[in-house]
């Protein structure tokens, strides 16, 4: 083998060194060099915005929303409603006594004209048999059965309006009442107490009970008692109550 020389040793020691160091660098390199990675997270920008009050700006749940426009279709049915009249129920003349007068409390005393049976009844809404006509009918009077001569009373204080003899109801007087109360008393005697334009007190003797006339003679002697209120006849027991 041939030997180097010293220059030749030098060189190669000068090489060795260069090639080492450059080694030393590139190994530098590679540890400072980021590790690239696959894929980068989007970035997320948060905008700051003002602060909302929940309890003035958040609508509420359980109301409802009152500015939706009403439909005009509907608004005019509102207002039909509205504007439509009420219809009162008819108010009978017993339920018109019940509220102002009740069974026995009038605005003024009423009694019964004499005692006794009733032998046709008070018929406004149904009817009753009448014997004398052998039929069903109405009834705006109650017929009190007793015997001829029988007193007849006012059943109340007034003014007698009308005395007259009638083919149907016989010796007839009316007497009108305050507020709108008037009691009407036929199948009298003829020769009756009082006159058209008397003043009369309640109690007082008007007449006496007669002879029954054709349309009444199946009843026998009686008397046809009617009680009325502002020219409605009224059942006479819904203001004066049972004998």
């Amino acid at each position: 083998m041939r030997k180097l020389t010293r220059n030749q040793w030098a060189a190669v020691g000068t090489g060795f060194v260069l090639v080492a160091a450059a080694g030393f660098g590139l190994s530098a390199i590679n540890q400072t060099e980021p590790v690239p990675q696959t894929a980068e997270k989007p970035s997320v920008v948060v905008e700051e915005t003002a602060p909302v009050d929940v309890n003035q700006n958040a609508p509420s749940k359980t109301t409802a929303n009152t500015d939706q426009p009403v439909p005009e279709t509907a608004q005019a049915e509102v207002e039909d409603l509205a504007e439509a009249p009420v219809e009162e129920a008819p108010i009978t003349a017993q339920a018109e006594m019940g509220e102002t007068a009740g069974m026995t409390e009038v605005a003024f005393s009423l009694q019964w004209p004499l005692e006794g049976e009733i032998g046709l009844d008070y018929a406004e809404t149904a009817t009753v048999y009448d014997p004398t006509l052998e039929q069903y009918r109405t009834n705006d009077t109650v017929a009190i059965l007793a015997e001829e001569g029988t007193p007849v009373e006012a059943a109340g204080d007034g003014t007698v309006a009308e005395v007259a003899m009638d083919e149907e109801t016989g010796m007839t007087v009316v007497i009108t009442h305050p507020e709108g109360w008037v009691t009407t008393y036929s199948q009298l005697a003829e020769a009756v107490a009082v006159s058209v334009g008397d003043t009369v007190t309640q109690g007082e003797v008007i007449g006496q009970v007669g002879t029954p006339s054709k349309y009444g003679v199946a009843l026998g002697s009686h008397l046809d008692f009617q009680v009325a209120l502002d020219d409605r006849p009224v059942d006479p027991k819904a203001v004066l109550g049972a004998q």
